[in-house]
């Protein structure tokens, strides 16, 4: 059963009480009197009645205090044996033994405990958690319940390991085989540095492996746990390693708090809860959770104790994750509140790779070396015209790495031959044209100029195999798929070549100028390829049309029709008739709850472009799309030449 103090909303003062091991972790906030307002909770989560014992019911005997039950029968609550040797009471004073409490061993220094075959009372708790001198358990012969392997107390049975002698001076143990449980603080305060589970082993107890002060390296990963329970590890200062289940799904409260020299972990895929101060206390300054966690409790990671976070603890997760909410995670109540730093597995691994790299020197560059790659990884030249050299001290430049010239005021820009990838976040807003050299391969990202407002002229070298430029728009080699079209290129009026077919993820995103577009040879629009094109007025399109990508024309807001034709395939939500909604997404962030679907997820702050018409066959994917939108549509439909017109109108 649990102790929970009512006012308390996270369990940052959990202690380790010996006393109480095996009934019960505790919980509360500090305040003047910590036993006000306890409840006792068991493991079902049913508050009960917390026992008392009057101090005129205690009978003193020899080494004994204990009780007489209702039945007659005795229950020990403490034992001051000083001997090496301990036999548990089968008798005391002519009375029938029938439960040992909890605490009954606090001052128990034996370093053997003898269980005779007559005990008949229920030891598969564990009373033994506080004897940390005993090296040796020893059951007679004939015991029903109970037995000893290698001095290790188990269920006659041997499928639950009840206790390990703490005070013995081996390092190394492998759980049996055949073993299923470890019971409750069932190896507390032993000597051991390294501890094997293996694959039989489908439960622990609670704070099985806690107060392990010696312990280094814990593998759990050959299990099919999926429950690490309440403080299984806690207060184990000296584990380093714990490899844990690709099966688990729930660590529990304060399973490794205080386990002060722990700086890594890695979270299975399989994780979907993290309990309140799970990882409080430990030596991690950063953390990767999977995005399969939707569940983390209070002070779960980033603590030193209570009240002191880690400073400068980061997370690494995927964005609009419970990962991302829990850096910024708080409650006005009781004081609470996270600012940890929140990174996505790509900057996180970006910044490995960058760290790892030897950089050097030289001129307006910063480059570095990686076998046959040569990375330019800073350019700061004050050029307005800039052409990068071929070499730089003897390397010839392979690829451009990411925000390489962020630092640069340079707006005309020539990569060199021998270049063959552009990384994320190359270029800054100074950039007016760039110029691609034949070498040039591949962009490490489907939006390299995302962030050039100014680009108006993008070309390529001639002998390039994979790119071809025309009319300062960058395309693949044979002109099927437009791939940038610059932000800040002012034509008001665009023609593509015949033989484009797609065009690319956000190719056009961004661009104020462009009013009139003939799309009439395109088959296929991606995600977000026009967004925030809020000039486009005219859009005509192919009656071969067949995909239309999430997002396509996001932020178009003087685009008030279309005409989509019946071949259309697929259509991504938000393609058509969307624009952002700045007031809609305040109120959203003010009152989440409110906006939240059947399905407890909140929509994009959208909203329709006002007067907006799509222009459809009957019954096709287009008119489908305008109905679930609520779009007006109109059936009965003709073009001459870029103007849509309604049937009914002229008859």
């Amino acid at each position: 059963m649990n102790y929970y103090k009512k006012t308390a909303a996270f369990a940052a003062g959990l202690l380790i009480a010996i006393s109480a091991c095996t009934p019960a972790f505790t919980a509360f906030a500090e305040t003047e009197n910590p036993d006000d307002d306890f409840v006792m909770i068991d493991d079902d989560g049913n508050v009960i009645g917390k026992e008392t014992v009057s101090e005129g019911d205690i009978i003193t005997s020899g080494d004994y205090k204990y009780t007489v039950k209702d039945d007659g029968t005795v229950s020990v609550l403490s034992c001051g044996h000083g001997g090496e040797t301990f036999t548990l009471p089968v008798e005391i004073d002519g009375k029938k033994v029938s439960h040992i409490d909890g605490g009954a061993f606090l001052e128990l220094n034996a370093k053997k405990i003898i269980i005779p075959a007559a005990v008949g009372y229920d030891l598969t708790e564990n009373p033994f958690a506080s004897c940390i001198l005993t090296e040796e358990f020893e059951v007679e012969a004939g015991n029903e319940a109970l037995c000893s392997v290698d001095n290790v107390l188990f269920t006659k049975d041997k499928k639950k390991l009840i206790a390990y002698p703490a005070g013995a001076a081996k390092k190394e143990y492998t759980i049996p085989e055949g073993t299923e449980t470890i019971g409750t603080a069932a190896f507390y305060e032993s000597k051991l540095e390294s501890i094997k589970v293996p694959a039989c082993v489908t439960k622990l107890e609670r704070h099985c492996f806690s107060a392990m002060k010696s312990l280094k390296s814990a593998d759990l990963s050959e299990t099919k746990l999926k429950e690490l329970p309440p403080m299984t590890f806690a207060a184990s200062s000296a584990l380093t390693e714990a490899k844990l289940p690709e099966t688990l799904e729930k660590i529990e409260v304060a399973a490794f708090m205080d386990c002060s020299s722990l700086e890594t972990i890695t979270l299975p895929e399989s994780l979907t809860s993290v309990g309140q101060s799970a990882f409080q206390g430990t030596a991690m300054k950063k953390v990767i959770i999977p995005a399969s966690v939707s569940k983390i409790g209070y002070n779960a990671f980033g603590y030193v104790d209570e009240e002191t976070p880690v400073e400068g603890f980061t997370v690494i997760g995927t964005p609009n994750t419970e990962a991302q909410t829990y850096c910024t995670d708080g409650d006005s109540e009781y004081n609470y509140q996270n600012h940890f730093t929140f990174k996505t597995f790509e900057d996180y691994q970006n910044e490995l790779d960058f760290g790892s790299l030897d950089m050097k020197s030289s001129g307006d560059y910063m480059y570095a070396v990686d076998g046959d790659e040569t990375y330019l990884i800073l350019c700061d030249s004050a050029e307005e015209t800039l052409v990068v050299p071929d070499e730089i001290d003897g390397h010839v430049i392979t690829s451009i790495y990411k925000n390489a010239f962020q630092g640069c005021i340079s707006k005309e820009i020539t990569l060199p031959e021998g270049v063959k990838t552009i990384g994320e976040d190359v270029f800054s807003t100074h950039l007016v044209s760039l110029t691609l050299p034949a070498s040039f391969e591949e962009f490490t990202t489907d939006e390299p100029f995302v962030n050039c407002s100014k680009l108006k002229s993008l070309s390529v070298a001639e002998g390039n195999e994979k790119y071809s430029s025309e009319n300062g728009i960058l395309y693949n080699k044979d002109k099927s798929v437009l791939l940038i079209y610059p932000q800040a290129k002012e034509d008001e009026k665009t023609v593509l070549p015949s033989s484009v077919k797609a065009i690319a993820v956000s190719a056009f995103c961004y661009n104020e100028h462009l009013k009139v577009l003939d799309l009439s040879s395109v088959e296929a629009v991606g995600d977000y390829a026009f967004d925030g094109c809020t000039a486009l007025n005219t859009v005509k399109f192919s009656e071969n049309l067949k995909d239309v990508g999430y997002c396509a024309f996001l932020g178009c807001r003087s685009l008030k029709n279309v005409r989509v034709y019946k071949n259309l395939v697929s259509i991504g939500e938000y393609a058509f008739g969307y624009d952002y909604d700045d007031a809609l997404e305040m109120k959203m962030h003010d009152d989440p709850d409110k906006y939240k679907d059947e399905n407890g997820n909140i929509p994009k702050p959208y909203s329709l472009v006002h007067s907006f018409r799509m222009y459809a066959d009957a019954d096709s994917v287009a008119a489908q799309y305008a109905e679930d939108c609520a779009i007006e549509t109109v059936y009965d439909a003709f073009t001459v030449g870029y103007t849509n017109v309604d049937k009914r109108v002229i008859y």
